[in-house]
């Protein structure tokens, strides 16, 4: 895609490289960033999705109560959440260091899940699963933030095919852990996990070291200071961010607690808790990318209103749906609306925000999806041990359609994307 003005870039999208800006070789260029990061985040996501079909069998070993395993995850997630907005600021302060914070990224998660194979006892669990969950929201700020800029005309997509690479992931992992679990512990393939996670941070490095997402030097430090606090005291923002919570609040209780219902209470084998975990997230890998076009095309709420709606309902139907193909069929459909739509809610997020603040927005929606998706889980487990786990489904169901409301009442949302936009609404 081409400049409308000419060779030169127009003064909105100075110091960033487009996609046909340098030279023949940017088109190779791209799909060589966008390939490399794809599959990182579906490998990143490999190892997420893997580690909640492991939980289970952990639960058991170490005798954990349903309150501990809650607590396991809100720990991870809120201290990932809050460490988001530190990598958001560092993604967007050093954007020409990008591939340097997806290398760290993949190694450390490789080391600490090695921690939690090793781990000892249930404070040593918690450290390794936090430090884990740190190293994992490293990534997305500066991903993310780099194919916003690099793909400012075709934003929704780019940022929902990183999904698709995420979708994956979640649909490998559980089918990768399911089998590994009829040849190894739970700990033997948590400490095996090193392996792999240290290799693609080598490649990842190797292959994307040469490709820079922007030109010039960044935002001096005391403006780039007084953008963000004009873009927190967005309106807008403010309110998707709250959408965001209600959404991670929902997919948080489910994906805790989904394979300890499937396990538990449906009596599956860890291979089958595995193997449907892993189909209701393959879906996604088709309808995260087509959502995220039609976004492009027809506005955001177009796409969020119906998709958030679906996903509460279905939610509530999972509360009293009986074990046949109607449960495999609802377990199906959460997966294809689950993840789509938080890469529609940061491509909301990131149209609202200047160029300059594009890493710093996507952190401050994975700190919303974080922190609530972690506090979800603690409430859940609660909810679990006083009055049964498929109340979890009914408090998540709840959510989502909160979400709903708020996005039926932002008429704003249903604008069509303003890509060009330099600075901040």
């Amino acid at each position: 895609m081409r400049e409308s003005n000419g060779n030169q870039p127009n003064e909105s999208v100075q110091g960033v490289v487009g996609l046909d800006q340098v030279g023949e070789e940017r088109p190779s260029r791209n799909r060589l960033m966008i390939t490399t990061v794809v599959a990182g985040h579906a490998m990143k996501h490999i190892f997420a999705a893997g580690f909640f079909i492991l939980l289970p069998e952990l639960k058991r070993e170490m005798r954990l109560s349903n309150a501990s395993i809650g607590s396991l995850s809100t720990s991870s997630m809120v201290a990932g959440g809050i460490l988001n907005l530190i990598a958001g600021v560092l993604a967007d302060r050093l954007p020409h260091r990008w591939v340097h914070i997806l290398t760290v990224s993949m190694c450390f998660l490789g080391i600490f899940y090695f921690l939690i194979g090793w781990a000892p006892n249930f404070g040593v669990l918690v450290f390794a699963a936090v430090f884990s969950s740190i190293a994992i929201t490293l990534w997305h700020p500066s991903a993310i933030g780099a194919l916003a800029r690099r793909f400012r005309k075709q934003r929704g997509l780019a940022i929902s095919l990183h999904g698709s690479g995420g979708s994956v992931g979640e649909a490998l992992g559980p089918l990768a852990a399911g089998a590994l679990l009829l040849l190894f512990t739970w700990r033997e393939i948590f400490q095996l996990s090193a392996i792999p996670a240290l290799l693609a941070g080598g490649t990842i490095w190797i292959l994307l070291r040469q490709i820079p997402v922007t030109i010039g030097n960044p935002t001096p430090l005391q403006a780039y200071f007084k953008a963000v606090r004009a873009f927190l005291g967005n309106r807008r923002l403010q309110m998707l961010l709250v959408m965001v919570a209600c959404f991670s609040t929902a997919t948080g209780s489910l994906m805790t607690f989904l394979p300890i219902y499937l396990r538990e209470d449906m009596n599956f084998s860890p291979f089958e808790v595995g193997f449907f975990v892993a189909m209701s997230q393959g879906v996604g890998i088709i309808s995260q990318p087509l959502m995220g076009h039609l976004s492009d095309r027809h506005g955001r709420r177009s796409v969020l209103l119906p998709t958030t709606f679906a996903l509460g309902v279905l939610l509530l139907i999972l509360y009293v749906v009986p074990f046949g193909v109607y449960l495999i069929i609802t377990i199906v459909a959460l997966g294809a609306l689950a993840f789509p739509l938080l890469a529609l809610f940061l491509a909301a997020a990131s149209d609202i925000a200047g160029e300059d603040l594009q890493a710093t927005t996507v952190s401050l929606v994975f700190a919303s999806t974080t922190v609530f998706a972690g506090v979800s889980p603690g409430v859940s487990g609660l909810l679990a041990d006083a009055f049964g786990i498929k109340t979890v489904f009914l408090f998540g169901g709840a959510a989502a359609l909160v979400s709903t409301v708020l996005i039926f009442l932002q008429g704003w949302l249903g604008d069509r994307p303003q890509v060009e936009r330099g600075t901040s609404s």
